[in-house]
């Protein structure tokens, strides 16, 4: 072949991946050069997994071949490969590393130039470059590239990524130390100051007063909430002035479980506080769970509003059984727990 072919063979080698066998089998239409992206196929019968491989190439490799290829007759070879294509490559090797030698400027760079290993055909440490080490170079260049174990496996063409990376990838010190190069510093450089703008977070104020909406959901969801007293809803009748014909309302406290009849308000009114009773019994005798030393030994009365909504509900005969649970179990709660339900109550009942 003459030079210009080989030029090519080698370079469609490491572009492609193709063993020697399957490049003498690469006819111009083998090659789509106008492709998205510019592709070279090989037949079924040529591949050595004997399937049908389309393999992309780059773009500047298609257009270093297209002149070549328009002066290929149809149907035939574009590369006359020999069985001793090996020895054809090391005597170009050697051909190369002469004119490498006779290029240095300096007697000392001829010296170092003469004295590497830079396109020997054989490495100080044994490694032997022949046409397959084409291969093993275009699998080592896809793999540096960052390509997917997945990616380099398929462009190379293997069974098994272990085959692609185990024996085919080939990798040095500078490989390794550029891995580590774009790892993130672990603490060496001085770390920078940052300031963050003030959320009123830990009952702090904000430095500048922000919009409502333009606070952000962690502080919004961080920021303590006061607890809020029991509500109030109007749950039938009317809101109009009293007189003749005047319809009574009823106003409702909500929380929890527990409803509690009127605290107090114009004739006809009635609220009821729900407060959680769930876990409230009546015990034959103090229950043994309570510290007596957080139990006065008299408990105050109830408050009058209170006092008033238990008289009106015996009154009436309606005395809920929550209600009377929470009467019952009343000298027994420690003190914080009754002063919270008179809280509440007194809150409800000047709604």
């Amino acid at each position: 072949m003459a030079g210009r072919d080989r030029a090519a063979l080698y370079l469609t080698a490491v572009g492609t991946g193709f063993r020697a066998g399957e490049l003498k089998s690469l006819t111009p239409q083998s090659f789509d050069l106008d492709g998205d992206p510019p592709t070279v196929t090989v037949e079924a019968s040529y591949s050595k997994r004997r399937r049908r491989d389309v393999q992309p190439i780059r773009r500047d490799l298609a257009e270093y071949l297209r002149s070549l290829l328009a002066e290929k007759p149809a149907g035939t070879p574009v590369f006359h490969v020999t069985d001793n294509v090996a020895e054809t490559l090391r005597k170009d090797l050697a051909d190369a590393r002469t004119a490498w030698i006779n290029q240095a400027r300096t007697p000392d760079q001829r010296e170092e130039r003469d004295r590497s290993d830079f396109l020997k055909d054989r490495d100080a440490s044994g490694r032997v470059a022949d046409f397959h080490s084409l291969r093993h170079t275009y699998v080592t260049r896809v793999v540096r590239s960052g390509a997917s174990v997945k990616v380099a496996q398929d462009l190379a063409r293997h069974s098994t990524p272990t085959l692609t990376l185990g024996v085919y990838t080939h990798l040095s010190v500078h490989d390794h130390a550029a891995a580590l190069a774009a790892l993130p510093c672990i603490g060496t450089a001085r770390p920078r100051r940052e300031s963050a703008r003030a959320t009123g977070t830990d009952h702090a104020a904000p430095a500048t007063a922000a919009a409502p909406d333009a606070r952000s959901a962690l502080s919004a969801r961080r920021r303590p909430r006061t607890p809020r007293p029991a509500s109030v809803r109007q749950e039938s009748g009317s809101d109009e002035e009293d007189g003749p014909g005047a319809k009574t309302f009823e106003k409702v406290a909500t929380c929890g479980h527990l409803s509690i009849p009127v605290l107090g308000g114009r004739a006809g009114d009635r609220t009821r506080m729900r407060l959680p009773s769930g876990d409230f019994k009546s015990p034959a005798s103090p229950p043994q769970a309570f510290d007596n030393s957080q139990v006065t030994k008299s408990a105050p009365p109830l408050s009058a509003p209170f006092q008033r909504a238990g008289q009106e509900a015996k009154n009436t005969a309606e005395m809920p059984q929550d209600l009377a649970q929470l009467a019952a179990t009343w000298q027994h709660l420690p003190e914080a727990i009754r002063a919270g339900i008179l809280a509440m109550v007194s809150a409800a009942s000047h709604r």
